[in-house]
């Protein structure tokens, strides 16, 4: 059997024997049975444990196990104990919910993907069909009938192509001693009901359940594949994207079909459950404004525009430029600024503006327009409201909000990045000395 793994591992996983391995361990059947898969093939790995100090002394028992196993087979060894009832009370979590949070908080401290790490978990295929069944009881999209991913960033399931009985088999073959974890019996879990109660009873009319299961998860798995692509497709197609927001034609929008919809929002962390709000959102009266976690949308005429959400007091911090030659980054988003000097006037760039030098007193300030800024814009003899300036360039509702001016020393307003500098602050053929901002994106 081990020479099953091996073939399965080889061919499935890339390059894994290169990287260094971190594996989750329990001390029961499951990871016990993958490391001494490892060991026998003599691939080294660090254990890292997780008592969640729910079952009292068995808990304790559990992580002197796995210290005494480590210990025995020269293993590196890190274990972690949780309050975990009181982490679920706090943040209103179920106990399932706030294990699973905590682990794999703690097992981020631990990986980086950049530096060829990988974890080993050692959930098998018969998890997958359980976790089909107990996404189907909650309610769930083509997604969570999917199963368990094989691989997800530095997460790699080994066991994955192998059910509960070939690992039994497997332990049983080769005396492997493992943890029983007695609330693994309770019927109470949505998961043991499934495993237990539930998976048996089908498997009395179902021959080769297993088997017709794992061909039915991959079917769906490829039509979720297919999904995902044709979701990027469209989504490079329609979106148009700027550094500061992305766009796209409502009814360009209209024809894309729900399921690929759906997949493409999932990206702007809308649930599948929002998708109908959304769709009224997007027959709404322009100025409507749909809000995501993480995402902002406003509609404007035929237009959807998206932006990132950024608190108020990280946005609002205005930026200082202080000196001529350091790069000054805003605390917001990508863009950073530049300030020289020169003796030659630059043809008109977006991304830059040019003051006569002796005009514009250092230290420059950045921020968002407030209500009531008022200047001068070039070529113009009075002053003009920031508001009234942005109704005359018919900015879209993103552009308006992240409207920036620039303000000297004395307060005034001498420039607006993108757009113009004021009248008072002119090159002219007395200038000696250029004073140049340079807007960039990373």
């Amino acid at each position: 059997m081990l020479e099953e793994f091996k073939h399965s591992w080889n061919n499935e996983f890339d390059n894994w024997r290169s990287k260094e391995i971190f594996l989750a361990i329990s001390g029961g059947k499951d990871s016990m049975a993958l490391s001494h898969i490892l060991l026998s093939l003599n691939v080294r790995h660090t254990l890292l444990h997780c008592n969640f100090q729910l079952r009292g002394d068995d808990s304790k028992g559990d992580e002197a196990f796995i210290e005494a196993y480590a210990k025995e087979n020269n293993l590196p060894f890190h274990s972690v104990r949780f309050d975990t009832k009181i982490f679920a009370q706090e943040n209103k979590l179920t106990i399932q919910e706030a294990a699973r949070k905590l682990r794999y908080d703690w097992f981020d401290s631990f990986i980086d993907y950049k530096k060829q790490q990988l974890l080993f978990t050692a959930h098998h295929g018969s998890d997958t069909i359980e976790t089909f069944f107990l996404n189907l009881m909650r309610g769930t999209g083509l997604k969570g009938l999917t199963g368990i991913d094989i691989e997800r960033g530095y997460i790699l399931r080994p066991l994955i192509p192998f059910t509960v009985d070939l690992i039994e088999a497997y332990i049983s073959e080769n005396n492997i001693i493992y943890r029983e974890d007695k609330s693994n019996a309770d019927v109470n879990y949505n998961r043991n009901f499934v495993r237990h109660e539930l998976i048996p009873l089908i498997e009395q009319r179902a021959r080769c359940f297993d088997k017709k299961m794992a061909s039915t998860i991959d079917s769906l798995k490829s039509i979720q594949s297919y999904l995902k692509a044709e979701a990027t497709r469209i989504q490079q197609d329609l979106f148009k994207e700027t550094n500061q927001y992305t766009s796209v034609n409502i009814q360009e929008l209209y024809q894309v079909h729900d399921a690929i919809l759906e997949e493409i929002l999932k990206r702007y962390v809308i649930q599948r459950s929002q998708l109908n709000e959304f769709k009224t959102f997007m027959s709404s009266s322009s100025g409507s404004v749909f809000l995501s976690r993480d995402f902002k949308f406003t509609k404007q005429r035929d237009t959807i525009y998206i932006e990132q959400i950024i608190t108020s007091s990280v946005k609002n911090t205005p930026l200082i430029i202080t000196a001529v030659g350091p790069v000054y980054q805003m605390a917001d988003g990508p863009c950073d600024f530049q300030l020289a000097t020169t003796n030659n006037q630059q043809a008109f760039s977006k991304d830059t503006l040019q003051w006569d030098a002796h005009s514009v007193k250092l230290p420059l300030t950045i921020r968002f327009w407030n209500e009531g800024d008022r200047f001068q814009p070039l070529g113009m003899q009075g002053s003009k409201l920031i508001s009234d300036y942005i109704t005359d360039k018919k900015l879209n509702p993103i552009e308006k909000q992240e409207f920036m001016v620039v303000l000297d020393s004395t307060g005034q307003i001498v420039g607006i990045p993108d757009h113009t500098i004021s009248e008072g602050t002119k090159i002219t053929d007395e200038t000696t000395s250029i004073l140049t901002l340079t807007k960039r994106f990373s």
